[in-house]
């Protein structure tokens, strides 16, 4: 195991997932100050994964092994921006323009869950029953906010399926009308061009 110092130092440290995006394959690190009455305390964290060690050496301009005596990084982050979260109107909307739900920050899962499930993000119990409306079965372990990416997966097919099956349907319309789109004769009962007089 190594120490490894975050140059960039960020009010409540950094957080950084190594491993991939499957929670089993995740190790999770927090740099945080070594004292943290000090502003200028260096950010570290234990790094024991040989390959995360060398991913975190690679970027030079973020990270370097911790040497007590070494002078401090002067890097300060500047504040984090806002995160832009969409105005949610309703259970559906804007769920097909979520490019990928499992890189949706704590944040946004909370506050879609409070706006658009109209459950609160720590509410598990009434996450499972939501998500059972899904057919989703929850295990007992599972967090509250992966329940709430869970629910938002099966909302995504759920529209899909939906518009897919609106497209095959107004696709089995044109064909039964003769292609016509609007049927073969008017809708005030009229006859069109291609109906003989």
């Amino acid at each position: 195991m190594a120490l490894i110092e975050c140059m960039i130092r960020r009010k409540n440290g950094t957080e950084v997932t190594m491993g991939g995006k499957h929670p089993i394959n995740q190790r999770h690190y927090h740099f945080k100050p070594i004292d943290p009455s000090n502003p200028r305390s260096p950010h570290v964290c234990e790094v024991g994964n040989e390959d995360d060690f060398d991913a975190f050496m690679a970027i030079k301009e973020g990270y370097r092994r911790y040497k007590p005596d070494q002078p401090p990084a002067m890097r300060i982050a500047p504040p984090a921006p806002e995160p832009s979260i969409p105005n949610l109107r309703d259970r559906y909307d804007d769920v097909l323009s979520i490019r990928n739900v499992d890189e949706l920050d704590n944040e946004w899962l909370a506050v879609f869950s409070n706006e658009t499930l109209g459950i609160k993000s720590t509410d598990r119990a009434a996450l499972v029953e939501h998500a059972g409306l899904y057919g989703i079965e929850t295990k007992k372990s599972q967090p509250a906010l992966q329940i709430i990416r869970l629910i938002i997966h099966a909302m995504i097919d759920q529209e899909k399926r939906g518009a897919a099956a609106a497209e095959s349907l107004s696709k089995s319309d044109d064909s039964d009308n003769g292609g016509a789109g609007s049927g073969g004769s008017g809708s005030e009962g009229k006859p069109n061009d291609e109906d003989p007089v």
